[in-house]
């Protein structure tokens, strides 16, 4: 989907950074069993089946060029994780 993204924002000059939020897959299954109940999304659930969570986990598990733009969440609070994130994005590290 990234390529997706870079298409439409390319023509417009829209400046993208990218990063990703990639705990350990037993914290990442911890946290989505947490949220069991939760509908942060009008109409959506929570996701909490662990099939498509192993699944999504999977696909960003390995990004080659990208896995300079991955933050270890494992061990982060909310607020650094944001203090990370704010962090790449201004010196621009996860610019593509």
């Amino acid at each position: 989907m990234l390529d997706l993204v870079l298409q439409e924002a390319e023509p417009r000059s829209l400046l993208t950074h990218y990063v990703v939020l990639r705990p350990t897959i037993e914290v990442t299954l911890e946290r989505a069993k947490s949220r069991a109940g939760d509908e942060r999304v009008p109409g959506h659930p929570a996701l909490t089946d662990e099939g498509p969570i192993r699944k999504m986990w999977q696909a960003f598990s390995q990004l080659g060029e990208h896995e300079d733009k991955v933050i270890d969440t494992t061990d982060l609070t909310v607020a650094e994780t944001v203090e990370r994130a704010w962090s790449m994005v201004a010196d621009r590290s996860v610019l593509i």
